[in-house]
């Protein structure tokens, strides 16, 4: 019997998601946005494409009696996703009458989940933090939020694109 060994550095996706929020909250019409909502953190999740948990780490600022829901709904949103072979992002699945939220992300090996900002904000650091891990092509991530247009991933300039992704 042979075993498949993966090499998975969870280091780097904190670092690149902790560098996504930091970024994201620097921007005028994002970050004010987020601030006022009181949303600045929440709970990261990487899984494989199958939806096995390679990691779950806590990102940025946020309220410790929200803890539970966010790592509860980034768990989700990533499940669901790898449920849907045929999706690219939770968003289409989402259904908020029954709790099912966006922010998760399908990259080329991993699925990235992030809960704690609003839907939308969740996908966009999601997809920025695939990006920084190469999971994510600047075509590929064009084309999905072309053919899946997100408002946050819209309002950025090309240089904000540049800098955040």
């Amino acid at each position: 019997m042979t075993t498949t060994l993966i090499t998975f550095n969870s280091s780097r996706w904190v670092e690149a998601a902790e560098d996504v929020l930091e970024l994201m909250l620097k921007h005028e019409s994002i970050g004010a946005r987020l601030r006022q909502k009181g949303r600045t953190g929440g709970f990261l999740c990487v899984t494989e494409l199958s939806g096995g948990l390679l990691l779950l780490a806590p990102i940025g600022a946020f309220r410790l009696d929200m803890t539970e829901a966010y790592r509860h709904f980034c768990q989700e949103k990533a499940t669901r996703l790898a449920s849907h072979q045929d999706h690219v992002l939770s968003r289409q699945s989402a259904d908020e009458a029954l709790e099912r939220y966006p922010g998760a992300v399908r990259g080329s090996n991993y699925i990235t989940s992030f809960s704690g900002l609003p839907g939308l904000d969740d996908e966009l650091l999601s997809a920025a933090t695939q990006r920084r891990n190469r999971g994510l092509t600047h075509k590929k991530l064009d084309e999905l939020f072309g053919q899946h247009p997100n408002p946050a991933f819209s309002s950025l300039s090309e240089d904000d694109r540049v800098r955040i992704f």
